[in-house]
């Protein structure tokens, strides 16, 4: 009986040392599988650092194009098509009178 429990201990341990081994790095695993780790971080890095970036411009561009839009919204296009005014009593486009009163005489050039 106590042979068999050292035969069992004996090829418990031996199978122990055999997946030990099959799980043992050797140094320059370790020093590889270390580079691709530190690799695939500085990539990962890299990236979200270019995506941080494109990110920023396009916020950038987009708070642009809205300041522009809300500028062209407040233009109004017939101010600078048409000079838009008045000459005493009368409304006047690009100088030229409109509209008729009574007591007020015309003069020729208007008509």
């Amino acid at each position: 009986m106590m042979n068999y429990a050292f035969w069992n201990l004996t090829r418990r341990l031996w199978r122990l040392k055999k997946q030990s081994e099959s799980n043992h790095l050797s140094p320059f695993d370790f020093f590889k599988d270390c580079q691709r780790f530190w690799r695939t971080h500085n990539d990962q890095l890299l990236l979200t650092e270019q995506q941080s970036s494109q990110l920023a411009n396009l916020r950038a561009a987009y708070a642009a194009d809205s300041a522009t839009l809300e500028k062209l919204e407040r233009t109004n296009v017939y101010n600078d098509a048409f000079c838009i005014g008045h000459d005493g009593v009368f409304g006047t486009i690009n100088g030229l009178r409109l509209g008729r009163v009574s007591g007020v005489p015309v003069s020729q050039p208007c008509l």
